[in-house]
Order: structure tokens, then C-alpha cells, then sequence
């Protein structure tokens, strides 16, 4: 069975090109309570993209889902406050985990 999305929706863009270096745990279940999750089976977020991709200004990287208006505008104040997503100028190297030989 399909849970219905909330009908209060707000799309969170990118604010310049660069690539994304943080994404903040902790705030987004801040945010995500803040809109009635879990109790409130429609109210939630999405995360559009993963740490280390490169994206352009104006680009979707967050949806807020929320049934009522105030707690919309709750979570978006958390967002303005303590943005959840952070994009960078430049990711120079992304390192990743190789077992050493010898």
C-alpha cells in the first residue's frame, strides 16, 4: 500500500554550482520532525543527491513534504538557519578506502 505524500511541498535549489562536501544528519531529522515525521505518515524529505557530486545552480537537492502549512514554514526556517546540504567551489580529491600491499 502507498503512503500519500503531504500536499504542502517545497523544493530546496542549489544556490551556485560546486559539489556537494556536507550533508547534515542531524538537521535533517530536524527537519524531517519538524514537518510531523514519523507520526505523520505523508510529511518527510528527500535528499536529491549523494556527498562528492558536482552540481549546477538552481538544481533541485532537497524536497520538504509536509500536510500543514505552518510546519512547512517551520522547516524552512531550519533550512535558511542551519542549511542541511552544503555545496562547495571545488572538491579536490574524494578519497576512498584501498587496503595497503605489503
Amino acid at each position: 500500500e502507498e503512503i500519500p505524500i503531504g500536499d504542502k511541498k517545497e523544493v530546496i535549489l542549489a544556490p551556485h554550482d560546486g559539489y556537494v562536501i556536507n550533508i547534515d544528519n542531524a538537521c535533517i531529522n530536524e527537519i524531517a520532525r519538524t514537518v510531523g515525521a514519523p507520526r505523520d505518515k505523508g510529511a518527510g524529505l528527500r535528499v536529491m543527491l549523494k556527498e562528492g557530486r558536482k552540481v549546477s545552480k538552481d538544481e533541485p537537492i532537497l524536497e520538504i513534504y509536509a500536510k500543514h502549512e505552518t510546519r512547512l514554514d517551520d522547516a524552512l526556517r531550519i533550512v535558511k538557519r542551519n542549511p542541511p546540504i552544503t555545496i562547495g567551489g571545488m572538491l579536490l580529491e574524494k578519497m576512498t578506502h584501498r587496503p595497503r600491499i605489503g
